[in-house]
């Protein structure tokens, strides 16, 4: 199995200024990266721990400011051949709207799918081809989730 991806430098100062938010001591924030992570570092953290650890803190009261201005996934600017910021808000919110597990697991299993059918490990590594297909695939499980709950309706 190929090693798990790193957590970026900002989503360690993310997971840094959640602990004082909660009000964490470093000991007890040390405790929770090792049960939950199996790591003595936030450097050590894959994504799937990062998404479970972050869920426990906004669970104890984090509430994340973004900079005055800034949405999700600008800090990614343009990029060639990629999706853009619009286009990966647009897929977490279509996500968002189909999912029907645990909250808390919502980011995660978001991962899971652009691991399972695109190969990525985050939704922000798409290109603007496999956002495109990406969007196609949740706009079919939509439809599918609907025609599933109303089975008369196809009848129509």
């Amino acid at each position: 199995m190929p090693p798990r991806a790193k957590i970026s430098e900002s989503q360690i100062r993310l997971l840094r200024v959640a602990q004082r938010q909660v009000g964490l001591s470093d000991e007890e924030f040390g405790a929770m990266l090792h049960s939950i992570g199996g790591v003595e570092s936030t450097k050590d953290l894959t994504w799937e721990a990062f998404d479970v650890i972050l869920g426990k803190l906004k669970g104890m009261g984090f509430v994340y400011q973004p900079k005055s201005g800034q949405k999700k996934y600008d800090e990614l600017g343009e990029r060639k051949g990629m999706a853009s910021a619009e286009i990966l808000r647009m897929l977490e919110a279509m996500w968002v709207d189909i999912y029907n597990g645990r909250e808390e697991r919502m980011l995660i299993d978001l991962r899971r799918f652009i691991l399972r059918e695109y190969g990525k490990e985050d939704l922000a590594w798409l290109t603007a081809s496999d956002a495109h297909k990406c969007a196609e695939a949740l706009k079919s499980l939509k439809r599918q989730r609907i025609s599933d709950a109303f089975p008369e309706s196809e009848a129509s």
